[in-house]
C-alpha cells in the first residue's frame, strides 16, 4: 500500500492533470524528470518539513512544491500564459481553482491549499529553459 505522502502526491497530480487544460492539457510528473518532454507540465516534489509537527501522533502537515512549466523560455508567449496562471483573480487561474474545488485531492488528504507562489520566471530543468513558477501546496492528513 502506498504511503500517505505518496497518496497526497498522486491525488494532487490527478487533480491538476484533470483541471489544467489551457492552453492544452498539462503533463504531470510525480517525480523530477531528467528532461521535460511535453508542455505545459507540472513537476511535483516533496519539500522539507519537520516530522515532529505531527498532530496528536497520527496526523501530519507537509508542503509539496509544484513547478508549473508553461513554455520554452525563448519568447513572450510563455510569460503571457504565466501572468494568467499566477493572478489569483483571473478566471483562467486553473491551478488555484483546481485545489479550491478539490481540497481533499480526491479523498487522499483531509485538506489542501495553495499557500504561496515562488520562483516566478525563467528556470532551467534538465538542460532546458522554461517559463514557469512554483506553487507551494500545503496538505494535512489524518491517519486513523
Amino acid at each position: 500500500m502506498p504511503s500517505n505522502y505518496a497518496l497526497a502526491i498522486s491525488g494532487l497530480g490527478t487533480v491538476l492533470g484533470t483541471a489544467i487544460t489551457s492552453p492544452k492539457k498539462v503533463h504531470v510528473y510525480t517525480f523530477p524528470p531528467d528532461s521535460i518532454q511535453e508542455l505545459p507540465a507540472v513537476v511535483l516534489q516533496p519539500m522539507d518539513f519537520d516530522p515532529r509537527l505531527m498532530i496528536g501522533g497520527n496526523s501530519f502537515q507537509a508542503q509539496i512544491r509544484v513547478t508549473l512549466l508553461l513554455a520554452k523560455a525563448d519568447g513572450q508567449e510563455g510569460f503571457e500564459q504565466l501572468y494568467e496562471h499566477i493572478d489569483p483573480t483571473a478566471a483562467s487561474a486553473a491551478f488555484i481553482k483546481a485545489i479550491k474545488d478539490s481540497p481533499t485531492l480526491g479523498g487522499n488528504v483531509d485538506d489542501a491549499g495553495v499557500v504561496g507562489i515562488a520562483n516566478i520566471g525563467r528556470r532551467e530543468i534538465g538542460g532546458g529553459w522554461y517559463v514557469g513558477c512554483d506553487y507551494i501546496v500545503e496538505v494535512i492528513k489524518s491517519v486513523a
